[in-house]
This record gives C-alpha cells, structure tokens and sequence, in this order.
C-alpha cells in the first residue's frame, strides 16, 4: 500500500473524497497564482522593461573642431557650441525618467577624437549612443535644411541596424512635429573600402560604423542646418530653442524605448511612419538611391528591439488560459 493509499484508509476518506478535495486545492492554488499575477501586474512601473537602459549622449565637434559654422546679425556661430547646449538639456529630460541611466562624450568645450567617442560608449556599456549634430549645406546632402538621422545599412548586424532607423523614425517625427522638415534617414557607404567581417562594404561615419562593431545602437541625429536662415532664426537661435530640440530628441528616444516619468505612462510609439531613406556611394555604380519606409505599422504591432512590456491583453489572456485549464476542467 502506498502513502497515498494508507492516508485515505487512516484518515477514513474514500478515494472519490480525496480527489475531489485534490481538485478544490487545486483551484485554491491556481487562485492564488492568479491574485499574486495580479498584484505582481499592478505593482510594475509602467516602463517598458525595469532593466536599466544606459544612453550615452555624444555633442558632435568640439575644441578646435568646431564644425559648421554661419554668422548671423554679426556674431559667429559654431556648431559645437549648438550641439554642446542640446546634449546638456536632453541629459537633463531624459534623467527624468524611470529607469535611465545618461553618459556623455564631452561636457565641455573640449576636443574630443572619434575613436574616444565610441570607445567610451563602449566602455559605458552603452545601450545606444546617440550623436548630436547640426547640419551645413554641402554636396552630400540634396537639400539645405530640415533635420535628418544617419544610421547603418542593414548588411551586418542586421538587428542593430534595424533598431537605429527605428529609433531615427520616432526623432524624426518629434522633430517635424516641432516644425523642423523632415528629410528623413540617410545611409552612406564607405569610400575608402573598408569592410565589416562578413565581407560586406561598411558604413561611411565612424559613429554609427563603429557602434555596428561594438554591438550598441548607434545613430547620429542633423537637427537644422546652422547656414540656413529659416532654421537657424526658428530653431537653433536660443536657448529655448535648442531646448525645444533636446525635449523632441528626448520623447523620441523615450517612444522607442518605452520611458516613461515616476507615476506615468510609458509614451506609446508613433505608428504608420513612413520615411524617406536614403543612400549615398561614391564608389559604386549606384551614387544615390531612395526609397521608402513604414516603420510600426499598426497590423503587424511591431516591437522594438529591446523587447516590450507585458500587455494588457497578454497579461489577462494567461489569466484566462491558468483559469481554463485547473478551474473549469476537473
């Protein structure tokens, strides 16, 4: 006889009692499964996800490099000085919210290499790294104003190529929003033939090339063009104004991420956006390509690549299969 068997003959119950005491235990504890789901799902942050995401801000230019320059009503303008302010007042929102962890480049008016930059993100243990810029006409670029985010072509590290133009798609609508025009995403490929490990032609910019072979989502942010008169006087001439930038940047990246601020929502991505990508060779046979892309379309209810808070529906869906299948079946 087993321990079973010799409980039910001591304890008088028949085999049917005890399975259906069994039973009832059983939804007892299913029950309780359930109540402590639930306060486990009601006591979450509203965050995306409790792991901390670190997010090192790099102020393009500095020191003697001080990029585009333009001069308005008399006085000298520097594109580091511009891109200095933005970091400054988007590490200031973005430790705002839950979960955040804010590194920089430089504080300063500083010089600060390439390989420094990218190097530290690296040594940061940075999630993304996002590169703060202001634009200049020139001949790389078809048109001489608006913003635009420059990010990596997906043929190494397709993942992390993906989640910077995801991550530029959210900037770039923040940023249109403002009143900035939109020229959308642009990929060049490198011109003095280097190559990522698989063989394939790499990016042109160090920033996001390296990020690339870092394993960080790297991305690098044009704001306005310094030399252009309209966004110079409408978005890049005061502290307001830069300010305004740095808080579009920051609902941008906190959209993409899933951020929210203590006792709020996280702020939900921007879906159905569709931006202009283009590419830029000077060693190939295609010099310039351009095409179009929806990023999050509402049917498919994309995630980002960082993976996304348990919803709603999914959260009382397994309450629904837990009930299902240890309460209504015997």
């Amino acid at each position: 006889m087993n321990y079973k068997e010799t409980w039910i003959s001591r304890c008088g119950y028949s085999s049917a009692a005890l399975s259906f005491y069994e039973y009832n235990m059983k939804k007892k504890i299913v029950y309780l499964m359930m109540v402590c789901l639930m306060c486990q799902f009601l006591s979450m942050p509203v965050s995306a996800s409790n792991k901390t995401l670190t997010i090192e801000l790099d102020p393009g230019h500095g020191g003697k490099d001080s990029g585009a320059t333009a001069e308005w009503f008399g006085d000298a303008v520097y594109e580091k000085n511009l891109n200095l302010k933005i970091a400054l007042y988007l590490k200031e929102e973005l430790e705002t919210y839950e979960n955040v962890t804010v590194k920089m480049t430089r504080i300063d008016d500083t010089f600060v290499s390439l390989p420094y930059r990218t190097k530290k993100a690296s040594k940061d243990k940075a999630d993304v790294l996002v590169s703060l810029h202001n634009n200049a006409s020139g001949d790389v670029s078809d048109y001489d104003n608006g913003c635009t985010v420059l990010t990596a072509r997906e043929v190494y590290q397709k993942k992390l190529a993906r989640s910077g133009d995801e991550l530029g798609s959210q900037i770039l609508e923040e940023l249109t929003n403002v009143g900035l025009e939109n020229q959308g995403i642009l990929k060049r490929i490198s011109e003095n033939n280097s190559k990522y490990p698989n063989g394939e032609l790499a990016d042109y910019y160090h920033i996001v090339r390296e990020g690339i072979e870092r394993g960080y989502t790297a991305i690098i942010v044009e704001h306005g063009f310094v030399d252009h008169g309209v966004d110079y006087k409408e978005y890049l001439r005061t502290d307001d104004d830069l300010k305004e930038l740095a808080l579009a940047d920051a609902r941008g990246i906190a959209r993409y991420y899933g951020l929210h601020k203590k006792g709020e929502k996280p702020l939900p991505k921007m879906t159905n956006v569709k931006e202009k990508i283009t590419t830029i060779s000077r060693n190939t046979d295609i010099r310039r390509k351009t095409t179009y892309q929806t990023f999050f379309p509402e049917e498919t209810k994309e995630q980002n690549s960082t993976g996304s808070a348990p919803t709603k529906e999914g959260f009382f869906e397994t309450l629904r299969s837990l009930f299902n299948q240890f309460c209504l079946q015997k």
